[in-house]
This record gives structure tokens, C-alpha cells and sequence, in this order.
């Protein structure tokens, strides 16, 4: 979800479009926070969701947000769609 929120193509130049699309994700993120028993999954989607708060508070320039791509699969792994969370 973050991913798909920092993308360029999703990204508009903006700022009040860019914020809708911010809390749209922050609105599926808290879904799926909703639905987990897994206290780290818990903990990385409040993460997340404090992450695209942060940016509808004080957005970036579009071009900014391609930093975080690259960082998103190790800081956030448990949003892998290649697995499912283990149930321990």
C-alpha cells in the first residue's frame, strides 16, 4: 500500500489531491491493522500509517517520494503479497 502510494504515477503534483490519496491508504491500512492477531504486523502498520499521516501534514515535492521506494520491502516485509503471514 505504501508502495502503491509513493509510485510517481500516483503521486500528483497536487498537494490537496495527494493528501485524499494519502488518507485512502491510511483508511486500508486501518482495515487491515483491523483484521491482524499479529502484534508485529500491528506495530508495522501503525508504523505505516504514521509514515502517510506525516506526509499529508507536511507532503513532499513528487519527485521526493522515489527515496522511500527502494526501502519500503525492508522496512515494511510483512506487506509481501509473495506470502501470507504465518500463524505461529
Amino acid at each position: 500500500m505504501l508502495l502503491q502510494a509513493f509510485i510517481p504515477g500516483n503521486v500528483s503534483d497536487d498537494r490537496a489531491i495527494q493528501a485524499e490519496r494519502f488518507r485512502s491508504a491510511v483508511g486500508e491500512l486501518d482495515a487491515l491493522r483491523a483484521k491482524t492477531d499479529d502484534p508485529n504486523e500491528e506495530a508495522a502498520i501503525a508504523l505505516a500509517i504514521g509514515a502517510l499521516r506525516t506526509e499529508i501534514r507536511k507532503p513532499k515535492a513528487p519527485h521526493e517520494y522515489l527515496q522511500h521506494i527502494p526501502h519500503l520491502n525492508e522496512l515494511f516485509p510483512v506487506f509481501s503479497t509473495r506470502e501470507s503471514p504465518r500463524k505461529d
